[in-house]
């Protein structure tokens, strides 16, 4: 009977280690997967960080970008606004040369029946008209 005693103990002990055993197999098992796992949020969190730099670098650069663009485009539009100013100076200045000519004779101090007789509007000897004279426009 103490052997039947002895058996039972034995019985009892391993069934006890082999429960310890798997649990303690299962938790390892369960140890590893946490810590490859959080190896691999670490290399996604680092890889996102880094994502966010480039996308940050990005912008700043689109931003410089349009504010480059809205510089030229008010430069552009500075020199459309003197360009415009130049052709209507240019279209008066046409109308103004062009007018008498599309208007055939009958203007002027050469119509006159009598031209030669009437004197030229010139001005004394040595007069000096620089201050009539139109100056350039420079933008």
């Amino acid at each position: 009977m103490i052997i039947l005693f002895a058996l039972l103990g034995y019985l009892a002990l391993g069934g006890v280690t082999w429960f310890f055993y798997h649990r303690l197999t299962k938790a390892k098992e369960a140890l590893f997967a946490a810590r490859r796992q959080a190896v691999r949020d670490k290399a996604h969190k680092e890889a996102a960080r880094k994502a966010v730099q480039v996308a940050e670098a990005r912008c700043i650069q689109a931003l410089r970008d349009v504010e480059l663009s809205l510089t030229q485009a008010g430069q552009a539009m500075a020199v459309a606004g003197h360009i415009e100013v130049v052709s209507q100076q240019l279209h008066a200045l046409t109308e103004y040369i062009a007018g008498p000519l599309e208007a055939g004779p009958g203007t002027g101090r050469h119509a006159l029946p009598d031209a030669a007789s009437h004197p030229a509007i010139t001005g004394p000897h040595g007069a000096s008209y620089i201050h009539d004279k139109q100056e350039e426009y420079i933008p």
